[in-house]
């Protein structure tokens, strides 16, 4: 493969990684937005002008991902907070959970691998410069 054809599959790898990233981020405002949570916030802002479903420190609308984020458990240590498999069970449940939010995080999952790949693509395109850079002796 020519240096051109292999600058040239880098460049599609990393604008395919990046466009992937892109759709999966809007992918999961769009399930928060659909979250029972958001909508009353959304509601409690029109109604009063306030709104007690945010929260004061990140000004976030408390959906079910955040209290996911946010749920402590005692640990030997004092509290500790919830790891992946347990903020997957804390949003199935039907107490607790709401499916827009366990939908979000699965695609945040999912976004993650895809930004380890983007990272990839980055530094293929990056070794193909430096080689470019380095065959015409600079």
């Amino acid at each position: 493969m020519s240096a051109e054809q292999k600058a040239l599959q880098a460049a599609i790898r990393y604008e395919k990684a990046s466009a992937q990233v892109k759709a999966l981020t809007r992918s999961i405002g769009e399930e928060l937005e659909e979250c029972p949570t958001t909508k009353l916030a959304e509601q409690a802002w029109q109604q009063f002008g306030g709104n007690m479903y945010v929260s004061k420190s990140s000004g976030k609308v408390m959906t079910h991902l955040w209290g996911a984020f946010n749920e402590e458990m005692e640990g030997p240590y004092g509290g500790v907070r919830l790891n992946e498999g347990e903020i997957t069970d804390y949003l199935r449940d039907g107490e607790t959970g709401c499916p827009h939010c366990l939908r979000a995080w699965e695609l945040i999952g999912e976004r993650k691998a895809a930004r380890k790949d983007l990272g990839r693509a980055k530094l293929s395109l990056r070794a193909v410069a430096k080689s470019a850079i380095k065959a015409q002796g600079a």
